[in-house]
């Protein structure tokens, strides 16, 4: 009980149903419904065929049908029963429990398939009350056991025997032991080997004696396998190999760094480094020793091994006369009359590959006095124009473009009186202005910058375009803007506004009305190219497809002709509530909604095709497409 409540149907309403399935929903993202309240045993039924169920069982929980699963995030991660009498947990990373004491009560076993991995102790049974734990390998038969009841580690061979085992204290192998060090002072080892070490291996002699370090390859079966390395107390170093059952020292290293070698040094590398190491210098021996020695004279050597003769040591009469000197080593012939005009060969010269400009250099022969200068080809051309004029009736075709240029000043065509400058074909005026004519008359005008003329003739002196003081243009006949979907602007300082013609299939001309409409009217088409005024309606009455009558106002349709004092109703829609004649208080929105309604009351309908067959039904209500739409 209490107030403010939406009751939906009555004792003999069993459901509340959507216009069709799957459809509908109950609330939205930002208008959601609060708390759910259901019956004992009651199935909330999920899927359009229900195939996952959540039923409730009455005083102890909820049940999910069958294998369903309750999922989290992904598929991945879920909670299933995927067998009678198993509850499935599953995770693709990681499966976190999180509690002081996580209590697993298995009756058989708990069974790991992979790695386990524990970041505190693990306990095997009680204190005074243990139990065996086994680690087991990938090999039948090795494994890792605590056996309680020994009290004692075992580790088992493939062979079935106790390959390693730790009791009291003592380790006890039965085969080989390698190991990455021994702490001790390995006072009881024997018969130790030792091979692949990484790190450091210490041999201490005892005091006043050597410390010997024996290194044997090939199990030193014969001598020439035992090589050893031997310090004296405060001694040196000697390095011995035993050979004819003796040992033969090969090399000794004493405490000061000298080294004594019995046989030859090969150096494998290319690096010889000594203390003394001075660049350009060459070990020279002096009959006891081999010294490094810088060498001097008229020759030098560098660190890389260049030799250098020094500089005046090679004079003229050293050099062979069939001796083939490089031009790089030549200097510059500066003594007058040391190379002849006849020494010069420009034959065997490259061409220089491009047109002769003004910067170009040529030699000349200044004054024929016998001093040779350069001189560009600027001056050459200046020369050879200078005081040189010409007169000639005509100028010969040439093949390429004639330029008639000036730095300063005009290019005069001065006709004979009289007479016409004949130009045959198109001009273009690249720059300036034509002037000086009150019409010009040519087939084609291209490229000028100014056209100075008030009027434009056609071919046959009718007047095509006038222009006048100011830009005005006035021309006789139609204004045409050529091309496809151009524009007609009009400019207002650096902003226009202006027509645009859309693709066309056919000419079309719209005729503007002769005066100007009254405030708030719009202009309109009659749809044959008349444009004229016209005024929009002010009232709902006024429209085709609306009314409004006995407090009631349909937009979409006028059933004026069937309503006889059809009071307090709402329509909106082509075809909504259009057949009324008696029925008040119905609502009907959406196309179709009502439709057949003639004499009910009280009804609500609103979507496509809502309550379409109500006639004289009351006190329905439909929501949604084609809702409600069996219900007369």
């Amino acid at each position: 009980g209490g107030d403010n409540q939406v009751v939906l149907g009555n004792s003999s309403i069993l459901r509340w149903l959507p216009g069709s399935a799957d459809f509908t929903d109950l609330g939205s993202t930002t208008k959601e419904f609060n708390n759910v309240y259901l019956g004992d045993d009651a199935v909330v039924n999920l899927g359009v065929d229900q195939d996952v169920t959540l039923t409730h069982i009455a005083d102890t929980g909820v049940r999910l049908n069958g294998a369903s699963q309750l999922q989290f995030r992904d598929a991945t991660l879920k909670v299933s029963s995927s067998a009678d009498g198993q509850l499935d947990v599953d995770a693709d990373a990681e499966l976190e429990l999180v509690a002081p004491i996580v209590d697993i009560d298995a009756s058989t076993e708990v069974n790991v398939s992979s790695e386990l991995k524990v970041g505190g102790k693990i306990s095997a049974g009680a204190d005074g009350s243990g139990a065996d734990v086994v680690f087991y390998s990938n090999t039948s038969g090795d494994d890792f056991t605590w056996d309680a009841s020994e009290e004692k580690l075992i580790i088992t061979g493939s062979n079935g025997q106790d390959a390693l085992t730790v009791a009291d204290g003592n380790v006890t192998v039965a085969d080989n032991v390698t190991a990455a060090a021994f702490v001790g002072d390995g006072s009881s080892l024997t018969g130790l080997t030792v091979s692949d070490i990484t790190g450091d291996l210490t041999v201490k002699g005892e005091e006043n004696n050597s410390g010997t370090l024996n290194l044997y390859a090939d199990e030193g079966d014969d001598d020439n396998d035992k090589w050893r390395i031997q310090t004296a107390n405060g001694g040196s170093m000697t390095i011995d190999s035993k050979q004819s059952e003796s040992w033969s020292t090969l090399l000794t290293i004493g405490n000061t760094g000298n080294a004594a070698l019995a046989g030859d040094l090969t150096v494998s590398g290319d690096d010889l480094t000594m203390a003394t190491n001075t660049s350009g210098a060459a070990l020279i021996g002096d009959g006891t020793n081999f010294n490094p020695v810088v060498i001097s004279g008229d020759i030098s050597v560098g660190a890389n091994g260049a030799a250098a003769i020094g500089s005046g040591v090679i004079v003229n009469a050293d050099v062979s006369s069939g001796a083939a000197i490089a031009d790089s080593k030549l200097a510059t012939i500066s003594t007058a009359d040391k190379v002849g005009l006849a020494a010069l060969d420009i034959d065997g010269g490259t061409d220089i590959g491009a047109a002769i400009v003004d910067a170009d250099l040529f030699i000349i022969d200044d004054g024929a006095g016998g001093t040779n200068r350069k001189v560009t080809a600027s001056r050459l051309k200046t020369y050879a124009q200078s005081g040189v004029s010409s007169a000639a009736d005509d100028i010969t075709t040439g093949d390429a473009a004639v330029t008639i240029a000036t730095s300063s000043g005009a290019v005069n065509i001065t006709p004979a009186s009289g007479s016409a400058i004949v130009l045959d074909g198109t001009i273009n005026v690249d720059a300036g202005v034509v002037t000086g004519a009150t019409s010009v008359t040519s087939v084609t005008q291209i490229a000028s910058t100014s056209l100075q003329t008030p009027l434009i003739e056609y071919t046959d002196g009718d007047d095509a375009m006038t222009i006048a003081d100011g830009g005005a243009v006035t021309t006789s006949g139609n204004l045409s803007v050529g091309g496809s979907n151009n524009e007609l602007r009009f400019y207002e300082g650096s902003n226009y506004v202006g027509f645009e013609a859309p693709a066309l299939s056919a000419d079309k001309i719209w005729a503007l009305p002769a005066a100007d409409g009254s405030s708030g009217q719009f202009l309109k088409t009659n749809g044959s190219g008349a444009l004229s005024w016209g005024s929009a309606s002010s009232s709902i009455n006024s429209l085709s497809d609306a009314m409004i009558e006995d407090n009631s106002m349909y937009i979409g349709n006028d059933p004026a002709s069937t309503t006889s004092t059809a009071e307090y109703n709402l329509a909106v829609g082509t075809t909504a509530l259009d057949a009324v004649t008696t029925g008040d208080k119905n609502v009907g929105v959406g196309y179709n909604a009502l439709t057949a309604l003639t004499t009910g009351s009280w009804n609500t309908a609103v979507g496509y095709e809502a309550g379409k067959a109500i006639t004289q039904g009351a006190d329905n209500t439909a929501f949604g497409l084609s809702a409600g739409a069996a219900i007369t």
